[in-house]
C-alpha cells in the first residue's frame, strides 16, 4: 500500500510538472524573436523569412513528415535543430539594440526560454520512446515465458517446495496491487493528453489570430511588432503540439505497462498453477524458515542489548544540557537547540528501544504462524481446532491493521516537525553557526526516528501478510469437501453449542445443554402431566362418585401440581441449582408488584374459583347482560359459550369482581316466564285458563312447582298476562327452545278459542273547521311542494 501511494505521488508530481511546463512555455514564448524583428527593417518579407526559420529551425511540419518526427531519429535531428536556433538566439541575447543590451531590454530571452522548454520536452519524448522499446521487449520476453512455461511446464524436478509456492502468491498479490498503480497512471495520462489538446487548441488559434492581426495591419511600425508577436505564438504553437505527441507516448508507454503487468500476473498464476498441486511442505522447508527467523531475532537482540547500554549515555547528555540551559543567566538559543537535541537523541533511542521489542514479538508470532502453516498442510488439526486459529488469526489480522494504521500517523507527524525544522533552518539568516549545528541534530533525530517507524512499517506488514496467508490457508483447508470432515465439523460445531456457559451460579456452570435439557424435561414432564390429570379427572374420579363441576376443579388442581413436580424434577436431573432462580424469583416479585398485577389477580381469582366453586363447569350464568355456560375454567380465565355458539374468554376476576347469576349453583330448575298480551274485550278467565293448560299439556314443564298465570297489567294496547312454569334445563338453548315451544301452543290455543292477540293500535281523531280539500293529480304530475301549498284562513 506504502508503494502505491509512493507511485501515485510521483505520477501526481510529474503531471503537475508537465502542466506547469506547459503554462510556463505558452508565456515564455512572446520575445523570441524580438531581436530578430529589430534588426529588420519590417519589411513582410523579412517575417516570412523569420516565420519560415522559426519552423524550419525548431521543428519540421506535422503534416510533412508526421512519422519521422516521432521516430528516435527524428526527434534527435528536431533537438539538434533547436541546439542551433538556441545558440543564435543566445547570442543574439547577448548583442546590443540601440546601444541597450538585449538582457536589458527583456525580449530576446524570452525566445531562448522558449527553445530551452521545447528542447526539454523532445528530451522527455526520446526517453519515453526509449521506454516504449524496452516495455515492448519486456512483453515479447514475458509472452515467451509464458509460451515455454505452457510447453515445458515449471522449472524443476517435483515435488516442489512450499517456499516457492509461498514467493509465488506473495509475488501475485504485489503484482495485483501494482496493477491500482498502474491503473491510476493510464487514467492520469489520458488526462494529461486530453488537458494538453486542449492548451494546443488555444495555442493554435492564438496563432491564426496573430497572423490575421498581421497580415491585415499596413502601418509597418506595428506590423513589426505584430510580427514579433506572430512568430511567438507560431512557436508557443509548436510546443504545445510536441506537448500533445509526448503525452500520447506516455499514454501508450502507460497502457503497454498495463499489458506487460498483466502478462507479468498471467505468468506467475500460471507457475502457481503449476506447481500447487505437486507442492510439498516439507520439515526441511519450515527448519530453513525457523532459522530465518531466529537470525533475524539474534540481530535485533544484539541491537536491542546496544540500544540499552547506550541509553543511560544520552540520559546524562540530556541531564547536562538541561543543567546548563537552566545555569544560563539569559535564554541563550544555543544551549536551548542543544537541549532540544539532546532529548530528541534520547527519545529517539527510547523509540528504538520499544520498535525493536515489539518486531522481536512479532518474530514470534511469525514462528508460531509459521508453524501452524506447517500442520495446517500437514492435515494434524481437527476442525475444531482450525476454527479456533482462523477467529485468532483474524483478531491478529485485525490488530496489525490497527497498528499499522497509528505507525503511519506517527511517521506522519515525524515528518510534519522534520519540516518545521526546515523551516526554522530556512527563517533564521542571523542563526549562530553553533545553533544551526544543533538543529541539524534535531533533523537527524527526526530522520532516525522515521527510518526506525519505517522499520518498523516493514515489520508490521511482514506480519500482516503472514497471518492473511495463515487465515487463506485454513479457508482453504476448511472448505475442502469430506463427509468425514463435515460430519466431525458439525459434531464439533454442536459440542461447543452445547458446552457453551452462560453463566455460573454456586460455583456451576450453566451451559446451553443444561437449558435445552431442563426445557425438554419440562416440555415432557407438561405433557405426562395433562395426561395423568386428564385421566385423573375423566376416568378416576367420576368412578369414585365425584360430579362433573368437582371433577374438573381437582383436575386442574392435580395439573398444576404435578407441573410444579415435574419442573423440579428437571432442574435436578440436570444438576441446574435452585438458587439461579433467586434472582429470577425478584425480579417475578418485582414484575407482579408493577407490571402483571392484572395478570397475578387473574390467577388467584381463578384458584378461588377452583376453591369456592361459585361457578362450575356446565353451570348456566348471567354476567352483565352475558347469558352462556361455563366451559372451562383456567388459570387465568374462564371460557363461557353462549346460546348462539360463541365462546367467550372472561377473566377470572370478573367473576369475583362483579355480580354473577348462577341460574344452576342448587340445581337445574329455573322458572320460564311468557308474557302475551290479548285485545280488551277479551274473556280474562278464559285467557288465563288456556295458559295453564298450555302449561299443563307440554310434556318437560315440571308439575311441581306448580305453573301458574298472573293478570299483570292493563296496557295501552292489550291486557298483559304472564304465564310462569318450571323446567329442568342445562343450557340456555333447551330454556329458549321450551319457551318458543309454549308460545307456539298458546297460540294454536287462542286460535281455537277465538280469543285475539293484542298488536299495537292507534286512533287518529281530526277536528277542522271546514271539510278537507282532496284534488286527483295526473300521474305524471309532481305532487306540490308542502311550501308552495297555500295556508288555510284562520
Amino acid at each position: 500500500m506504502m508503494v502505491y501511494l509512493r507511485n501515485n505521488t510521483a505520477n501526481l508530481r510529474l503531471l503537475a510538472q508537465r502542466r506547469l511546463s506547459l503554462v510556463v512555455g505558452a508565456f515564455a514564448l512572446g520575445g523570441v524573436l524580438l531581436g530578430v524583428a529589430r534588426t529588420s527593417s519590417g519589411q513582410q518579407t523579412i517575417i516570412d523569412a523569420l516565420s519560415s526559420s522559426a519552423r524550419k529551425a525548431v521543428a519540421p511540419e506535422p503534416s510533412s513528415q508526421p512519422k519521422a518526427a516521432s521516430t528516435p531519429q527524428g526527434i534527435a535531428d528536431q533537438r539538434k535543430a533547436v541546439a542551433q536556433r538556441l545558440l543564435v538566439a543566445q547570442k543574439q541575447n547577448e548583442a546590443e539594440v540601440d546601444g541597450t543590451p538585449a538582457e536589458a531590454n527583456g525580449k530576446p530571452s524570452r525566445e531562448v526560454d522558449l527553445l530551452k522548454q521545447l528542447d526539454l520536452l523532445l528530451s522527455q519524448h526520446q526517453s519515453a520512446e526509449d521506454r516504449r522499446k524496452q516495455l515492448e521487449a519486456t512483453k515479447e520476453d514475458l509472452q515467451s515465458r509464458i509460451d515455454t512455461l505452457q510447453r515445458e511446464g515449471p522449472p524443476g524436478e517435483p515435488p516442489f517446495s512450499f517456499l516457492q509456492l509461498d514467493e509465488l502468491e506473495s509475488s501475485l498479490k504485489l503484482e495485483q496491487e501494482r496493477a491500482l498503480t498502474i491503473e491510476a497512471a493510464v487514467e492520469s495520462a489520458k488526462d494529461s493528453l486530453r488537458i494538453a489538446k486542449d492548451a494546443s487548441d488555444r495555442a493554435e488559434a492564438q496563432r491564426r489570430q496573430a497572423k490575421e492581426a498581421l497580415e491585415g495591419e499596413k502601418d509597418e511600425t506595428k506590423r513589426a511588432r505584430l510580427a514579433e508577436t506572430f512568430h511567438i505564438a507560431e512557436l508557443e504553437s509548436q510546443i504545445s503540439k510536441q506537448q500533445v505527441s509526448l503525452a500520447k507516448v506516455e499514454l501508450d508507454n502507460a497502457e503497454q505497462e498495463a499489458e506487460a503487468a498483466q502478462l507479468r500476473r498471467d505468468l506467475i498464476e500460471r507457475q502457481i498453477a503449476g506447481v500447487r498441486d505437486l507442492t510439498r511442505f516439507s520439515g526441511d522447508d519450515l527448519d530453513k524458515k525457523l532459522l530465518e527467523i531466529e537470525k533475524r531475532e539474534s540481530d535485533l537482540a544484539s541491537k536491542l542489548q546496544s540500544a540499552e547500554l547506550m541509553l543511560p549515555f544520552l540520559e546524562r547528555q540530556w541531564a547536562q544540557a538541561r543543567s546548563d540551559l537552566e545555569a544560563a543567566e539569559t535564554n541563550d538559543p544555543v544551549l536551548t537547540a542543544e537541549a532540544d537535541a539532546r532529548q530528541l537523541d534520547h527519545q529517539t533511542l527510547q523509540q528504538r528501544i520499544s520498535l525493536y521489542k515489539q518486531q522481536l514479538e512479532r518474530l514470534a508470532m511469525q514462528r508460531e504462524v509459521w508453524n501452524r502453516r506447517f500442520r495446517v498442510y500437514q492435515h494434524f488439526e481437527k476442525r475444531g481446532e482450525l476454527r479456533q486459529w482462523a477467529d485468532e488469526t483474524r483478531l491478529k489480522i485485525a490488530e496489525l491493521e490497527r497498528k499499522r494504521q497509528l505507525e503511519e500517523l506517527q511517521m506522519t507527524e515525524t515528518r510534519n516537525a522534520l519540516g518545521e525544522l526546515d523551516k526554522r533552518l530556512q527563517g533564521g539568516a542571523d542563526r549562530s553557526a553553533e545553533e544551526t549545528h544543533w538543529i541539524n541534530e534535531q533533523q537527524e533525530a527526526r530522520r532516525k526516528q522515521i527510518i526506525d517507524r519505517g522499520q518498523n512499517l516493514v515489520s508490521i506488514d511482514a506480519t500482516l501478510r503472514l497471518f492473511q496467508k495463515l487465515n487463506d490457508d485454513i479457508r482453504i483447508d476448511t472448505e475442502s469437501f469430506s463427509l468425514a470432515a463435515t460430519a466431525e465439523a458439525i459434531w464439533a460445531n454442536i459440542a461447543a453449542i452445547w458446552n457453551y456457559e452462560i453463566t455460573t451460579s454456586d460455583d456451576e456452570s450453566i451451559t446451553v445443554g443444561k437449558v435445552v435439557g431442563v426445557l425438554l424435561l419440562l416440555a415432557f414432564g407438561f405433557w405426562c402431566s395433562r395426561v395423568l390429570s386428564r385421566l385423573f379427572g375423566k376416568r378416576l374420579l367420576p368412578r369414585l362418585g365425584v360430579n362433573e363441576s368437582a371433577a374438573s376443579a381437582l383436575q386442574t388442581i392435580a395439573f398444576y401440581l404435578l407441573v410444579t413436580i415435574s419442573a423440579l424434577t428437571a432442574l435436578r436431573l440436570v444438576n441446574v441449582p435452585l438458587t439461579v432462580f433467586t434472582v429470577l424469583g425478584g425480579a417475578v416479585a418485582i414484575g407482579v408488584g408493577f407490571g402483571s398485577q392484572n395478570v397475578m389477580n387473574n390467577f388467584i381469582s381463578g384458584l378461588i374459583l377452583l376453591a369456592e366453586r361459585p361457578i362450575r363447569v356446565g353451570d348456566m350464568i348471567e354476567l352483565s347482560g352475558l347469558f352462556g355456560t361455563i366451559e372451562k375454567i383456567g388459570a387465568r380465565s374462564t371460557w363461557v359459550k353462549t346460546g348462539e355458539n360463541y365462546e367467550i374468554i372472561v377473566p377470572n376476576s370478573s367473576f369475583l369482581e362483579n355480580q354473577v347469576v348462577n341460574w344452576t349453583l342448587t340445581d337445574s330448575i329455573v322458572r320460564c316466564r311468557v308474557r302475551i298480551g290479548v285485545a280488551y274485550g277479551s274473556p280474562t278467565r278464559d285467557v288465563a285458563r288456556w295458559l295453564r293448560k298450555a302449561a299443563d299439556d307440554h310434556g318437560l314443564v315440571l308439575d311441581r312447582p306448580e305453573p301458574f298465570v298472573w293478570f299483570t297489567e292493563f296496557g295501552d294496547n292489550a291486557l298483559i298476562f304472564d304465564l310462569h312454569f318450571w323446567v329442568t334445563v342445562r343450557n340456555l338453548t333447551e330454556r329458549r327452545r321450551v319457551e318458543s315451544d309454549m308460545r307456539f301452543m298458546i297460540d294454536q290455543s287462542f286460535r281455537e278459542a277465538g280469543i285475539v292477540i293484542a298488536f299495537p293500535q292507534r286512533d287518529l281523531h281530526l277536528d277542522t273547521l271546514k271539510p278537507l280539500e282532496i284534488r286527483m293529480l295526473p300521474p305524471n304530475e309532481p305532487a306540490p311542494d308542502s311550501a308552495q301549498v297555500e295556508k288555510p284562513a284562520a
